[in-house]
């Protein structure tokens, strides 16, 4: 039974981190007629299920949930806030008809907020303003007042809320039905063709592939043959028949059928399932296999979803623990990769090996795939140290990417300015804090900083300290070494730490390579600021010496940068007493077999160089002593 397109509403939260996103997302629910009905358990948590969320208290996914509500069908969709998920908030804001804009009372609008807002306004949806919190005592809303009037909203037309009392939650769904329009009706276009939108793909242990969709125009029954439509027409061997079909709602509904603006999932019987197919699935367009269609039909549907192009920020070479583990560990992270296309992947062949060479949105964007390859996928990794991406800017204003130890080099003994990237970091701490945060930036090169006070404070924990905002910029490196464990240490784990990439400025940069028994290793290879090239070199060194293991022969540890060596140490060969043996007799005998022994290790020194440098440090050893698990 297919549903009015007028009683349907699509929207999404959108916030700055924090902001109470989830929070009000599982009010709504809790509220709905079809929660009340069944008397569900109170507490039953209908977002951030997945491990990694709880455990962060962050949202990483988008999640969707079918509510009802005076005989209206409303689909929220719950987003990430945090920058380094800009990806799974587009994709949310290109299934919906309007957003909630969600303002925390005590914070004000923040750097998400604004970006947020832009890409809703980009896309041309209705937006709800709201603020949240306002059950915290002594607030003054004035001034989130007039954050929503210089974002170009009227205070009559913002709500106020509170999800921890129920405060205004009838008020805001009223107001999404009255002012969020219904899906846009496009049956004049293709008449009674299906055309439904993939916006996300789900590995299933017991189901299999599963296709989460918006159906656009048409509709989609049990036992339909349908093939999935890109920029470069119908992909072939991509046809499959839909065996069941559902709806993410608390309600477990089976549907018949899935009508026009309408989001579900298609349980499917993919043929073809290798792994490629799956890339860059979401944001195609899936179409009947029986009916006939004009390919320029769909071009700018498609377009619509590839519109925001993030470039990978930050690089690491990854590896498994176990070296035949290569291919459970390349499957894993092209699964991840089909779910996410702001994650790259590339093989890499280097002298450890294979392995692959992934990019990120951020650091937060790194911990979480990682993790994910860890509790989902059950594999243990090693990373290699961060690789920024650096810009080299001619004379002529051509920027070039820099990302490894040799694009340095093209770029260093030309007309090139050299740049690094710079992070804008807000810390929230208390101010008793305050001096240790400082000396802390200082120490990481910080470029400037900011300090605002707030009146709202927590006497749980901070026994009537107030509360702090530091706003400073930083140099991405720095912010990757260790800055966030740092934080925690020094302000009893009582600050936050939230950053987005700022700028690119002028930096002195120099190429810091090792070399161990003169062979190089071209994976150690870093970009490092002129003032941190010595310390840098110190801090590996001693990871070296620590975890490898002392051998027969004297290993030596070479780091240079700009053709000159600037640190060396050994790791002392492993001595056996030869002369024990000699209990008297003149000092010749001794110094013989002293002299023998050297020229042994000598030569087993010469061998080990000689050969590759798997014949010096196995891969698992190296992997140990230089890269993080």
């Amino acid at each position: 039974m297919s549903i009015d397109l007028n009683y349907i509403r699509n929207f999404s939260i959108i916030s700055h981190i924090d902001h109470g996103k989830t929070k009000l997302s599982e009010c709504l629910v809790s509220y709905t007629s079809s929660y009340n009905k069944f008397n569900l358990v109170k507490d039953i948590k209908f977002f951030d299920f997945l491990e990694t969320e709880q455990r962060r208290g962050i949202t990483i996914k988008m999640h969707y949930i079918r509510m009802k509500y005076n005989n209206y069908i409303l689909n929220l969709i719950d987003t990430p806030g945090h920058s380094d998920f800009s990806f799974e908030i587009y994709r949310s804001l290109t299934i919906s008809d309007g957003v909630v804009l969600l303002i925390d009372a005590s914070k004000g609008a923040q750097a998400q907020t604004l970006y947020n807002k832009k890409i809703a306004d980009n896309l041309n949806l209705k937006i709800i303003p709201v603020i949240s919190k306002i059950d915290i005592s002594n607030l003054s809303l004035n001034r989130v007042y007039n954050d929503f009037e210089s974002l170009g909203f009227s205070k009559n037309e913002i709500l106020n809320i509170s999800s921890k009392q129920n405060l205004g939650i009838k008020d805001l769904l009223d107001k999404i039905v009255g002012d969020i329009p219904c899906p846009q009706n496009l049956k004049s276009l293709y008449g009674s063709k299906l055309v439904a939108k993939i916006f996300n793909i789900e590995f299933n242990n017991y189901f299999g592939l599963l296709l989460h969709v918006k159906v656009l125009n048409g509709y989609i029954q049990v036992g339909d043959e349908l093939v999935i439509f890109n920029e470069a027409g119908v992909l072939k061997n991509n046809m499959f028949r839909v065996i069941d079909l559902g709806f993410s709602d608390i309600l477990n509904e089976k549907p018949s059928v899935l009508s026009a603006g309408e989001l579900g999932c298609l349980k499917i019987n993919f043929k073809d399932k290798t792994i490629d197919n799956f890339n860059n699935m979401i944001g195609n367009i899936i179409i009947s296999k029986s009916k006939g269609y004009l390919e320029n039909d769909f071009r700018e549907l498609i377009t619509y979803t590839r519109d925001l192009n993030r470039q990978p920020s930050v690089f690491y070479n990854i590896y498994p623990e176990v070296k035949n583990q290569f291919e459970n560990l390349k499957k894993s992270l092209f699964k991840i990769k089909a779910q996410d296309l702001s994650l790259s992947v590339e093989q890499i062949t280097c002298s450890l090996g294979y392995s692959l060479k992934c990019g990120f949105l951020g650091i937060l964007h790194f911990e979480i795939i990682k993790e994910q390859l860890k509790t989902e996928f059950g594999l243990k990794i090693y990373t290699s140290p961060p690789s920024l991406i650096y810009k080299a800017v001619s004379s002529k204003n051509e920027i070039f990417s820099v990302v490894n130890a040799d694009d340095l080099e093209k770029f260093k003994h030309s007309q090139f300015e050299l740049r690094e990237p710079i992070m804008k970091v807000e810390i929230k701490t208390f101010n008793k804090f305050i001096g240790n945060i400082i000396t802390l930036i200082t120490r990481k090169r910080f470029i400037t900083y900011d300090i605002n006070y707030s009146s709202v404070t927590n006497s749980n924990y901070t026994d009537g300290n107030i509360s702090v905002t530091i706003n400073a910029l930083m140099p991405m490196a720095e912010v990757l070494e260790n800055f966030e464990n740092d934080l925690k240490n020094i302000s009893n784990g009582l600050s936050t730490l939230s950053y987005k990439l700022y700028s690119y400025i002028k930096a002195d940069l120099q190429s810091l390579r090792v070399k161990i028994n003169d062979i190089e290793f071209d994976e150690l290879a870093l970009i490092v600021h002129k003032k941190s090239v010595l310390d840098k070199a110190k801090s590996l060194v001693e990871r070296l010496k620590k975890n490898i293991q002392r051998r027969l022969f004297n290993v030596k540890i070479q780091f240079y940068s700009n053709g000159k060596v600037i640190l060396r140490d050994n790791i002392k060969p492993l001595r056996k007493d030869v002369t024990a043996k000699c209990y008297g007799g003149d000092i010749s005998r001794k110094k013989k077999l002293i002299e023998k022994q050297k020229s042994g290790k000598k030569k087993l020194y010469n061998v080990s160089s000689s050969n590759n440098s798997a014949s010096l440090l196995t891969q698992e050893v190296l992997i140990k002593s230089i890269f993080k698990e």
